[in-house]
């Protein structure tokens, strides 16, 4: 529950409201988008918001020495999701 919680507001929080615009002539991908309007980039105040609700299994993981091959796993796809979300793929244009 808490899991699907934390990727819900990663989607909603990260979520690039000018994404419509990509047509596949003119705009192709999200950094045409970025490249062709100003957009408010709050990805730095979206991304810290959306931390505190990875702290949790973070502290969870810690707590059970790393001993929990399932908790690693959800929380290294939680970590490179957020990542990926808020950063890397913007990283890339």
């Amino acid at each position: 529950m808490k899991y699907s919680v934390c990727l819900l507001s990663i989607l909603v929080l990260s979520y690039v409201d000018k994404k419509d615009f990509i047509d596949g002539d003119e705009v192709k991908d999200i950094c045409d988008v970025r490249r062709m309007s100003a957009i408010d980039d709050t990805r730095d105040v979206t991304a810290s918001l959306t931390m505190p609700f990875i702290l949790p299994f973070i502290y969870l993981v810690v707590r059970r020495k790393l001993r929990s091959s399932t908790l690693n796993v959800a929380l290294f796809l939680l970590i490179a999701f957020w990542l990926w979300r808020f950063f890397i793929r913007f990283a890339m244009c």
